[in-house]
């Protein structure tokens, strides 16, 4: 009797992914399809394992959306004291550290977010808060 090839039909894109993912963790694919086969059991089903991951994508997505939104309310706070203290005619602005931070805390939080007005609103900020700050940078060196 012929002997058949027995094995698992992965599509390739999906198997490259995964078997990337498990070098990236420093695991192999084995132990990982039986840490997979161990949670799937854990919970009664892979259907219901890719529901409870979506549930958690969705919360970790909604929390990265809320601090997307505080990062963007401190900016335009600082922003808008940093163009006070312009008004007054201060040569140093005391928030520039601190409006850097944000825009560097804005920029590791976009691509974490789906929601494209957030993003929009954020992006927008930024380019207002750098145009503001160069054109204090130019008129300080001018004076």
């Amino acid at each position: 009797m012929p002997r058949k090839l027995v094995g698992v039909r992965l599509e390739p894109s999906v198997h490259k992914r995964f078997r990337e993912l498990c070098e990236r963790e420093r695991n192999g694919i084995g132990y990982a399809v039986q840490r997979l086969m161990e949670l799937a059991i854990a919970v009664g089903g892979v259907e219901k394992l890719a529901i409870a991951a979506s549930v958690v994508e969705e919360r970790l997505e909604k929390a990265n959306r809320l601090a997307l939104k505080n990062q963007i309310s401190e900016l335009a706070h600082y922003l808008r004291l940093s163009q006070i203290q312009a008004e007054r005619g201060d040569r140093y602005l005391s928030y520039s550290g601190l409006y850097r931070d944000r825009i560097d805390k804005i920029i590791d939080l976009i691509p974490q977010v789906r929601d494209n007005r957030l993003i929009a609103k954020a992006e927008a900020l930024i380019e207002k808060s750098q145009d503001f700050y160069h054109d204090f940078e130019a008129k300080r060196e001018k004076q």
